[in-house]
């Protein structure tokens, strides 16, 4: 049985569901967002889909069908029942045909990867600011230790380091094992093939969040160090279209290790994806990586992931009209 959703995922999908309904109130001159029709959100919605971008729309149409729902069963009046019915089928049949490939906004000024000319020169920053920016080391340390692990910034918070058979392996709770995201509710990254120095980056950036964890909630600390990397990406790079993000690192993991020869399902398993598609629909290619990646993934935690992706197989010389 597939888990049902987070709360706090519910929470945010009525929250976007109500901005869109917003904007269709204030397009119509309607007083409340309450009053809108479902179908008016609908309509206005899609003449608004040459400004959205696919990503987006697709959230918009999950958290409207969410309200939509919900409000259905929470009436028993078959007239309002009805609008609904009419508002979902309208907005499962519109496909995301006639949106932006990407945004404009600020989540597309994201940069996805993070190339090493890029990371090392952020890195060198990060080292002259120490002493004079409060978490320029403590960032430092993250970054280091999520380029060789790719974890999710969240996900650090229940990470810890054991052995298995005699080699380091890294033990992390997969954020999105709901609804068949993950691939279990933990995965574990062996670290053995690490050098010295790098399996020293993870063992300080555990002891940092434990130094930490007297003084700043988790949540807390990483919302600053997001804050930080804007700050000092602004000031490393100067002004350009895209910056890293801490959620970069974990991008350029995934291109590393496809560079290092890992099949979809490894890539998967070290990724904690539930599916062996998302990696390479999501996340950073393999033309991306700029060194190979030397986590391995556990053979049980391969197991787990779902083979969905398609091998791309050429057509025969007879249907493309050849001998």
């Amino acid at each position: 049985m597939i888990p049902s959703r987070l709360p706090e995922t519910n929470e945010q999908y009525v929250i976007k569901a109500l901005s869109v309904c917003s904007q269709a109130a204030q397009a119509y001159g309607i007083d409340s967002p309450h009053s809108v029709p479902p179908l008016t959100v609908i309509e206005h919605l899609i003449t608004r889909k040459p400004s959205i971008a696919r990503n987006t729309w697709k959230q918009y149409k999950n958290a409207l069908r969410h309200l939509f729902t919900e409000r259905m069963a929470a009436t028993e009046e078959k007239v309002v029942q009805e609008e609904l019915q009419a508002a979902l089928q309208m907005l499962d049949t519109t496909s995301s045909e006639g949106t932006l490939r990407k945004g404009t906004q600020t989540s597309s000024k994201k940069q996805k990867g993070f190339k090493r000319a890029d990371y090392q020169r952020l890195l060198s920053y990060l080292e002259m600011h120490q002493g004079k920016h409060r978490y320029a080391r403590p960032l430092k340390t993250w970054l280091k230790a999520t380029y060789l692990v790719g974890l999710r910034p969240g996900e650090w918070k229940s990470a810890g380091v054991t052995e298995i058979h005699g080699r380091p392996v890294l033990n992390v709770e997969n954020a999105k094992a709901t609804n068949g995201r993950g691939n279990g509710t933990f995965r574990s990254l062996d670290l053995g093939d690490l050098t010295a120095d790098e399996l020293e980056d993870i063992h300080e950036m555990i002891a940092m969040l434990e130094g930490y964890a007297g003084e700043l909630p988790f949540d807390t600390l990483q919302e600053r160090m997001g804050d930080y990397m804007k700050y000092a990406t602004r000031h490393c790079f100067g002004k350009r279209m895209k910056y890293p993000t801490l959620y970069s690192m974990r991008h350029q993991f995934s291109a590393n290790a496809k560079l290092a020869g890992n099949s979809k399902a490894e890539v998967a398993a070290l990724m904690g994806h539930g599916s062996d598609e998302t990696a390479g629909e999501h996340y950073a290619r393999k033309v991306s990586g700029d060194a190979a990646g030397k986590v391995k993934p556990l053979a049980s935690d391969v197991q787990k992931v779902r083979l969905k992706s398609k091998t791309f197989k050429p057509r025969s010389k007879v249907a493309l009209g050849g001998e």
